[in-house]
């Protein structure tokens, strides 16, 4: 097992002020976690890193595997998961993949929009 340390995660962040948009619906729903299942992490990783409201992002395999500290074989298993399971959809680009979280829901804040959206 790889070692893993917190500093090596925050060095991948957007930005200092790094947070995800995770509903508590479905965090508490049972039927996700079954589902899922390991495939969970790149979820939230995927989740962290989209643009706040389309739930869009481009990214290849191999980056998403360095930054989470695993293989690019156990994410290509864990994107298949995600999108057998209606997650995400993805479209292959000449450079990596164009990512869309399913049943996306746009973070707003108290004037309807996002004062932290990444475009």
């Amino acid at each position: 097992m790889k070692n893993h340390n917190s500093k090596n995660c925050l060095e991948h962040a957007p930005n200092e002020n790094w947070w995800a948009p995770v509903w508590v619906d479905f965090l508490l729903d049972n039927y996700n976690r079954e589902k899922m299942g390991s495939a969970i992490w790149l979820y939230l990783y995927l989740t962290a890193y989209a643009d706040r409201q389309t739930g869009q992002l481009l990214r290849k395999y191999d980056t998403i595997a360095k930054a989470m500290i695993t293989s690019t074989k156990s994410i290509q298993r864990w994107m298949k998961i995600l999108r057998d399971g209606n997650y995400i959809e993805t479209r292959r680009l000449v450079y990596g993949f164009h990512i869309q979280i399913t049943n996306w829901r746009p973070v707003k804040g108290k004037n309807g929009l996002d004062k932290n959206v990444q475009s």
